[in-house]
């Protein structure tokens, strides 16, 4: 879902979409921790740049991803691995008490 701004003047009009952030940093971080621990193989600087995301971004405790960057995100993340329950693990990952 995107917030939609709508600009009028005497030319056309113009619409101008905004992405709808919805995605805290959180379970990224899950997912990249479970990646450097059971797919140390899958690169992690290039899974980040084919969701346009940027590391320092995923640094930023505070930072928002846009729907979807997280969706690129985690598609890539499921082609490379295999695995359709990968977030889940993931969750279960950061839960466990070794974390």
């Amino acid at each position: 879902m995107h917030n939609v701004h709508v600009l009028e003047s005497p030319s056309p009009t113009i619409v101008i979409e905004e992405p709808t952030i919805t995605d805290n940093i959180g379970i990224i971080n899950s997912l990249i921790r479970l990646i450097k621990t059971q797919y140390s193989c899958i690169d992690i600087s290039n899974l980040l740049k084919k969701a346009d995301m940027e590391p320092h971004q995923v640094s930023d405790e505070g930072h928002w991803f846009a729907q979807k960057q997280a969706d690129m995100f985690y598609e890539h993340l499921r082609n490379l691995t295999g695995n359709d329950n990968i977030a889940r693990d993931a969750e279960r990952y950061a839960a466990s008490p070794a974390q």
